[in-house]
């Protein structure tokens, strides 16, 4: 393994804007989760004061408990998403296993292997016994990239439209 400023080899800048990209577009499908079980009033739900405004907040601010401010994480956020997709917009429900490239993203390894590029990715279990499993491994091609970010892409367009055809359907006279 190579590292260090003057490595031999270091991540060319598609390999950075790849995984870049790839952990912004996981970031915005969280998010459209919480707005879309928000929106929806999913438990716990206490509205924001009207007008309340999050960005600029002030550490140690307090706001009330909703999909936006809860702790839950992503695979929590995506079956709560998923029960409401399955009754009300079938065929908008979104990959879980999204959660595993996520976790790996955001508590692996990522580095060049000795022969150089592509990156790897790895993840490793809790240990057990003095020994640790493989949870997750990937070599970070520009393929795999481009293949992972269309693939969250396509869950983010789908939550969108889920939360497009809920406004839809509130705004119909009864």
């Amino acid at each position: 393994m190579t590292t260090g400023a003057n490595s031999a080899y270091t991540l060319s800048g598609s390999h950075t804007q790849g995984l870049g990209t790839l952990y912004g577009y996981l970031q915005s499908l969280e998010f459209l989760l919480r707005l879309f079980l928000y929106k929806r009033r999913s438990r716990p739900h206490t509205f924001f004061k009207r007008g309340q405004n999050l960005t600029g907040l002030d550490i140690g601010a307090i706001l009330p408990e909703n999909a936006i401010t809860d702790y839950d994480p992503l695979s929590k956020l995506i079956r709560r998403y998923n029960a409401i997709a399955e009754r009300s917009f079938p065929g908008y429900e979104i990959d879980p296993k999204l959660v595993t490239l996520r976790d790996a993203l955001a508590h692996g390894r990522v580095f060049i292997p000795k022969n150089g590029l592509p990156p790897q990715l790895l993840k490793f279990a809790s240990p057990k016994n003095g020994k640790v499993k493989v949870m997750y491994s990937a070599s970070l091609t520009p393929h795999w990239c481009k293949t992972e970010i269309l693939r969250v892409h396509d869950d983010i367009n789908k939550v969108g439209a889920a939360i497009q055809k809920a406004n839809a359907s509130r705004r119909r006279p009864v």
